[in-house]
């Protein structure tokens, strides 16, 4: 369904199947002669119907269109592959976020899945992750990427729209923001009403949700009168929503840290995820899908991992699976 949401901004509501996120604000702006369309929707019938129906109802030429991907998630990226054979536009990505969508392809992704259920302490299989979005729903075949980096402009009509870089949500996760027209289509990285997941990204990034943190305080620094978000309400007070967002991931942190004094001596990811509040609805934790329980136990690593760069806490791998420690 197609609703006008500023001059020559189009929001395109793209349905989700089978996910607690529902839909996908798929962003399409016009100009006389070209579009820029931001985020496309898993690779799925019902996306793929939504997607580019939204496409034809605008009467757009997806010859004449280029896709702005803001960052990896088969949610985001997963029609990329199509639109590409549809269209001689371009897709545009960060160069790191565009590895990981070539793994997914690749179907080498499940290999960071595999070594993060072992930190966890939990099974490590292919067949966990059978039903997981990074697997069902990516795309279907290479991608050739147009690589943008920070404070690239792209313009589209009579917008000039800064590459911003934001990570946290994923390791390069990518905004863009006109400083003239003060809006900003933030992916990911902002949302109304819920928080964006932050996972645990292997190693080398060691620190996401320091990251996520850092990104909001520079998004923060903007000017900005709208924020448009890839998931659920548009956003107009900005700076409510970061304190808010901020405020969550500080009750986070003290959640796990008094969790982790409880376990008392050593604690694993799982035992600690196992033990958070969830908003997600089911019976119990055992009762998540494993999706589900990938990303609970994802985030409180990265809360955990956050805690240790801190020196509030420590951890020690031991056979492959990490322990924390509470620095007492």
């Amino acid at each position: 369904m197609i609703q006008k949401v500023y001059e020559n901004i189009y929001l395109n509501s793209v349905r989700l199947p089978n996910t607690p996120l529902k839909s996908l604000n798929s962003y399409i702006i016009t100009d006389a002669n070209r579009a820029l369309i931001i985020d496309s929707g898993f690779n799925t019938q019902i996306s793929s119907e939504d997607f580019f129906s939204g496409i034809k109802e605008l009467g757009i030429d997806i010859k004449n269109t280029d896709l702005f991907l803001t960052h990896l998630h088969a949610d985001h990226s997963g029609l990329a592959s199509l639109f590409q054979r549809e269209s001689s536009g371009k897709v545009y990505s960060s160069i790191n976020d565009a590895s990981y969508i070539t793994k997914m392809i690749q179907h080498s992704f499940s290999d960071l899945f595999i070594m993060s259920l072992k930190l966890f302490g939990m099974d490590a299989s292919e067949e966990f992750f059978s039903s997981h979005p990074a697997i069902s729903y990516c795309p279907n075949s290479a991608i050739d990427f147009t690589y943008v980096k920070p404070n690239d402009i792209i313009k589209i009509a009579d917008f000039e729209l800064n590459v911003i870089s934001v990570p946290g949500h994923t390791p390069d996760h990518i905004s863009l923001y006109d400083p003239n027209k003060k809006i900003y289509f933030s992916g990911d990285h902002i949302l109304d009403s819920i928080s964006p997941n932050i996972a645990f990204w292997g190693d080398e990034h060691p620190d996401m949700l320091g990251e996520y943190l850092s990104s909001l305080d520079k998004t923060s620094a903007l000017d900005i009168d709208i924020i448009f978000p890839s998931h659920r309400n548009i956003i107009k007070d900005y700076k409510r929503r970061i304190a808010e967002i901020k405020a969550h991931h500080f009750e986070r942190l003290s959640e796990v840290l008094g969790l982790l004094d409880e376990k008392g001596s050593k604690a694993t990811v799982i035992e600690i995820a196992s033990t958070m509040h969830w908003d997600y609805r089911a019976e119990s934790f055992d009762a998540f899908p494993n999706a589900q329980k990938w990303f609970a136990c994802s985030e409180a690593m990265a809360h955990l991992e956050h805690l240790k760069s801190m020196g509030k806490i420590s951890s020690s791998d031991i056979q492959g699976i990490r322990y924390y420690f509470y620095n007492a």
